[in-house]
């Protein structure tokens, strides 16, 4: 009697008794000629059989949390200039070149803490990478 669809994170109905010329398309999409003689066609995949099943599909679907730090050579980040991350739990962590020298910044939530870890060299580099790692993973 109905479907329900999906556009730009909206649900609609469709009555499809109005429906004339109704098919599966080569591409998967359920086409129509509606009662004003138009044709439309609809990707099944946004498609469903009850409005629950839409919502459902609306909130939970896509749910990612899959988080990954950045990964950035020594040439990369003389290039980049900066490394910055902010991860679910509220960690943050910026590695930047001011001036010829490399700065980090750590913090969790609202508190920061700023150091300047040395010249930007290849070994300071990855000492400070070395911090964004330990904090990326929970660590203080």
């Amino acid at each position: 009697k109905s479907l329900w669809y999906i556009f730009m994170k909206e649900i609609f109905k469709i009555e499809i008794k109005k429906h004339i010329n109704q098919f599966i398309s080569r591409d998967n999409e359920y086409c129509y000629t509606d009662e004003k003689k138009v044709e439309r066609c609809f990707p099944i995949e946004v498609l469903f059989k009850t409005r629950v099943e839409a919502e459902h599909y609306l909130l939970h679907a896509n749910v990612e949390r899959v988080e990954k730090l950045p990964f950035l050579t020594w040439e990369e980040f003389k290039r980049k200039r900066e490394l910055k991350f902010n991860s679910a739990d509220g960690n943050y962590c910026e590695l930047f070149i001011v001036n010829d020298f490399i700065y980090l910044q750590l913090g969790k939530e609202i508190s920061m803490k700023q150091q300047n870890v040395g010249e930007a060299t290849e070994e300071n580099f990855y000492r400070a990478y070395d911090e964004c790692v330990r904090l990326f993973r929970g660590g203080e």
